[in-house]
């Protein structure tokens, strides 16, 4: 009897701090000088120097992007690199979007970039980051983008976060009961 209520315990425990992490309200965006960055979607620009969010963005489709770091008179060769981070909610880990490295006399870049989100992602804020450096030039932005209407997206997100939680604390008991 005391070992069912101790996971039950347990369990309630996990699902309360799966629900506060997940509901940590995320960082403001910014961009640092000398760089400018934006991303357009369906027509709308957004731009993390004069917003914080970007949100209702659809599921699936493309962004128009563009990236610049004020440039001097003449262009010189000259090494650069930084990349673009998706972090996962809940702390789970993150996925790199993008990335370079290499020389470049080029002082801005664009492009487009095709994604597509898993619907259980829905609602859910999630941080967006990034960073562009070179010699005496390091810049770093973020903003977090809300994929769909607020709030939970998909019918499947409730049981999948339950059970992710339940799984996390399953783990934990595991571990310790090994050690």
């Amino acid at each position: 009897m005391r070992r069912r209520v101790g996971w039950r315990l347990l369990a309630v425990a996990g699902f309360a701090g799966a629900v506060m992490l997940l509901s940590a309200p995320p960082a403001d965006a910014k961009l640092d000088d000398p760089c400018s960055a934006s991303g357009v979607v369906d027509g709308e620009t957004y731009d993390p120097k004069v917003m914080d969010e970007a949100e209702g963005l659809p599921a699936s489709g493309d962004v128009a992007w563009q990236g610049a770091v004020d440039s001097p008179s003449a262009p010189t060769e000259r090494a650069v690199g930084g990349e673009v981070v998706v972090d996962l909610p809940g702390g789970i880990g993150s996925v790199t979007v993008g990335s370079w490295g290499d020389t470049s006399d080029e002082y801005a870049k664009n492009g487009t970039y095709e994604y597509d989100v898993p619907s259980i992602l829905e609602g859910i804020p999630i941080p967006v980051s990034g960073y562009h450096e070179e010699e005496g030039i390091r810049c770093e932005g973020s903003i977090t983008v809300t994929i769909g209407e607020s709030g939970i997206g998909s019918p499947a997100a409730i049981p999948a976060l339950v059970l992710t939680a339940l799984s996390a604390v399953g783990l934990v008991v595991a571990i310790r009961a090994g050690g």
